[in-house]
């Protein structure tokens, strides 16, 4: 994106300057530079395996996490080695 996202100190969540995160756009009001957004997933430090990992997920528009549904019924699969 070739401008900043603006995050309201209270849509920040948990997420530290300068980690990784997924952020969605609420408001760009028209003549405005930056849009105002929200942090919807908070990936990690940068260098970080996994947060790297799932910076190419999101950025391909795949899911970060499964349904419950779904982790239980792959977690009752047996495990055959």
């Amino acid at each position: 994106m070739l401008v900043d996202i603006f995050i309201p100190e209270n849509k920040i969540g948990k997420a530290q300057d300068g980690q990784k995160v997924v952020a969605k756009i609420s408001d760009w009001k028209a003549g405005t530079k930056n849009p105002i957004g929200e942090i919807i997933s908070l990936l990690g430090w940068p260098g970080e395996n996994e947060t790297e990992m799932n910076s190419i997920l999101a950025e391909f528009g795949f899911p970060l996490a499964f349904p419950e549904r779904v982790e239980q019924e792959a977690g009752a699969i047996a495990d055959v080695h």
